[in-house]
């Protein structure tokens, strides 16, 4: 497994903080459980003093499965997380409705969408934080740390982070998260402190990206 530079963790934790003083308290993390958005949760935390005091969106399809939904409450719990659960009832009939999967596909997309303009509206934030990378997407290519967009700011702390390292990070510091397509909930082990000294580098390479499914249209309409 590839090891994770301090310096990326630093730079991640300089971000959060950068922008809790800018935009607290208008200020949001989107939040799924899956691996990359658990590690952004527990760098805000780190961030925090171990107690999470910014608004935790959550956006709430109501199509989960029932694991889905044991680990968000669970680790609302044990986090004390001040969770806010954020949908779009228009577009979930629709999705009820729906007999296809590529239209369930497109309707789970646009719900999406319209639950983070909601919630944005909503509760007036200035600034909302998301866990996407550099690599994870071509669409993703171009992002910057703070994006600004049509009446808020995108915070992306784990840009320069690549999915080994994603998952490095989840091993080392025990953070469970919801394993992506099988939905099971993943309790790593901690390791010891001398699996965890690495060395530190210059500088924060630009890794390179995946053919992914997030186009710029739906970026454009308001998507991650």
């Amino acid at each position: 497994m590839q090891k994770i530079d301090r310096l990326k963790i630093r730079q991640s934790l300089k971000i959060i903080d950068l922008a809790g003083r800018k935009y607290q308290p208008r200020i949001g993390v989107f939040w799924s459980g899956g691996a990359d958005s658990m590690v952004l949760l527990h760098l805000v935390k780190r961030a925090q003093d171990d107690k999470i005091s910014l608004p935790v969106l959550y956006i709430d399809t109501k199509s989960e499965s029932a694991t889905t939904n044991q680990f968000i409450e669970k680790i609302k719990r044990d986090w004390q997380l001040p969770l806010l659960r954020v949908s779009d009832k228009p577009t979930r009939r629709q999705y009820r409705k729906a007999k296809s999967k590529s239209e369930k596909r497109q309707l789970i997309q646009m719900m999406k969408i319209r639950s983070i303009k909601r919630a944005i509206k909503k509760y007036r934030l200035k600034a909302l934080m998301t866990g996407i990378r550099w690599q994870e997407d071509e669409a993703y290519e171009s992002e910057v740390y703070f994006s600004p967009r049509k009446n808020h700011v995108r915070i992306h702390p784990l840009l320069h982070f690549t999915k080994e390292e994603i998952m490095s990070y989840l091993e080392e510091n025990a953070v469970p998260y919801l394993e992506e397509n099988s939905l099971q909930m993943r309790y790593p082990q901690k390791q010891g402190l001398l699996q965890r000294l690495l060395k530190r580098k210059k500088s924060l390479p630009k890794v390179k990206a995946h053919k992914g499914k997030v186009s710029r249209k739906m970026r454009s309409l308001g998507y991650f």
